[in-house]
């Protein structure tokens, strides 16, 4: 695990589009998670939502969201963002984010 210190991307509004052209969608349940994941976008897990992501997934976790990853999913923390990885999950964490590291 290492933690560095880096602004935070900017986005220019909660659904907008990321540097490369790819549609941001902002995910505050499991449910939002769960339809987004079909979809070809970047995936931010937002507010104090609990969220579970697996196989080859990959997220962005900010405000107080809680991640559990699992098998081979990658996720970038933020904020107070805190993000549970297992298996072989990936995490890169920024500012005050919080990872425990299981398996």
């Amino acid at each position: 695990m290492t933690q560095r210190t880096k602004s935070k991307p900017v986005t220019a509004a909660p659904s907008g589009k990321n540097w490369a052209g790819k549609l941001i969608v902002r995910c505050f349940s499991q449910a939002d998670l769960n339809a987004a994941l079909t979809r070809d976008v970047e995936i931010w897990l937002c507010g104090t939502g609990r969220f579970v992501l697996a196989a080859s997934s990959a997220a962005c976790a900010t405000d107080s969201a809680h991640v559990v990853a699992r098998g081979s999913a990658h996720v970038e923390a933020w904020d107070s963002a805190h993000v549970e990885a297992r298996a072989s999950a990936h995490v890169v964490a920024w500012g005050s984010a919080h990872v425990v590291a299981r398996d």
